[in-house]
């Protein structure tokens, strides 16, 4: 048998037997991981390493819309069927460190046993924090290098070959350097432990599914010489006696922590913000007032007999012209300079044009209605026009 070269394949060449023999035993944790993190209906999940779906489903049972991403084409292609066409779920390929997904989409994050396979852990966790909304929560299930589980990988460091570069997934087990990593990102950082029990018939079974099921074991098992397997074999299945019942089934008591945490809200304060949305509309305001009378006055000079010559049709027409650009150039300055919430601040620099326009309209005698009413409506239109140059048409929200 080949061994798979990287771990892309090498989790899609034991994805049915991970399903078949490890996500069982994960579902009470993952479960429980959802209720941790406050997962609520209709809240938008998105699922790191989700495997064959195991989260992914916990959450949706909760109420949650899921997009679950995985590194394996064939751990994606199990999920996929298991959803069927239930709208709830999505499931892509992609690795946690460039996450297929628009920033800011989602109200939770979770990763059941998958985030600790990162060889870059900063990059994966900044990686969370951009795909939450603000205030968006995080919710992490990582094993704990301790007790039963550290007996076991201590003694499969010893027998198995080693992978250049492989990643130490215990350290995310380690509270301090998890609070770190998380820390850079994320506020309220709160942990749990929790057991995740492996149960298996006999102590021969316990190895047989742990060998064939999980990546690095299951590729490194292949390259052992035959000799070298048995002896291997021999190890690790008795390995399983400590925790054998008296009815010779095997339950292994792993130590597993729950992470949850907050992504940072950047509050600014409330008198910048406040002196920021004075000045983008102000600016916006005397662009557009400045350029407009630009305007007015060159028109005047090329279409006027003289400064009490009637006005002419021509000259109050460039004049609406030159209004709809001048608050274009006032509403994209505005857009430009406003510290949030773009459309309110152009919105309100239209407004002001708008009464402006009115009230020069009401106060003058020697222009026609249609000028009049064509003014204030150039006005606004040209501030939106302006914001729309700059921002592109509002979205609604995801």
């Amino acid at each position: 048998m080949t061994t798979p070269q990287n771990p892309q394949d090498r989790w899609s060449a034991v994805a049915k037997a991970y399903l078949r023999n490890i996500a069982p035993g994960y579902k009470p944790a993952v479960e429980r991981l959802c209720r941790y993190v406050g997962i609520k209906r209709d809240e938008r999940v998105l699922d790191i390493g989700c495997g064959p779906g195991t989260a992914s489903f916990a959450a949706v049972h909760m109420g949650a819309e899921v997009t679950g991403v995985d590194l394996s084409a064939e751990m994606i292609a199990i999920a996929r069927d298991i959803a069927g066409s239930k709208k709830e779920y999505t499931f892509l390929e992609g690795e946690m460190h460039a996450l297929p997904v628009e920033a800011g989409k989602f109200d939770v994050v979770i990763s059941s046993f998958g985030v600790i396979f990162s060889d870059r852990p900063r990059k994966a966790v900044s990686e969370m924090a951009r795909v939450l909304a603000p205030g968006g929560r995080v919710g992490l299930l990582v094993w704990s290098r301790t007790g039963a589980l550290a007996r076991y990988y201590d003694q499969l460091d010893k027998l198995l070959p080693q992978e250049p570069g492989q990643p130490d997934w215990g350290r995310w087990g380690d509270p301090v350097q998890a609070r770190e990593w998380l820390g850079a990102e994320f506020d309220n950082i709160a942990s749990a432990d929790l057991e995740v029990p492996f149960a298996a018939k006999t102590q021969a079974a316990a190895w047989d599914a742990l060998k064939t099921s999980t990546s690095r074991v299951a590729s490194a098992y292949e390259q052992l010489a035959p000799d070298a397997r048995a002896a291997l074999d021999k190890e690790m299945t008795e390995l399983f006696r400590t925790y054998r019942k008296p009815d010779g089934t095997v339950h292994w008591p792993r130590k597993a922590v729950m992470f949850r945490a907050t992504k940072h809200v950047h509050v600014e304060a409330k008198s910048d913000t406040v002196f920021r949305s004075v000045i983008a509309v102000l600016g916006g305001f005397l662009a557009a007032k400045i350029l407009g009378a630009l305007v007015a006055n060159v028109a005047g000079s090329a279409l006027l007999a003289g400064p009490t010559a009637p006005l002419s049709v021509s000259y109050l027409a460039v004049n609406l012209v030159g209004v709809l650009f001048a608050s274009g150039l006032g509403g994209w300055l505005t857009a430009q300079l406003s510290p949030s919430q773009l459309w309110k601040h152009v919105g309100g620099l239209a407004a002001a044009l708008l009464v402006t326009a009115l009230y020069s309209g009401l106060t003058s005698h020697n222009q026609p209605l249609w000028f009049k009413l064509g003014l204030p409506a150039a006005s606004a239109l040209g501030a939106g026009l302006g914001g729309l140059v700059k921002a592109g048409l509002p979205k609604k929200p995801a």
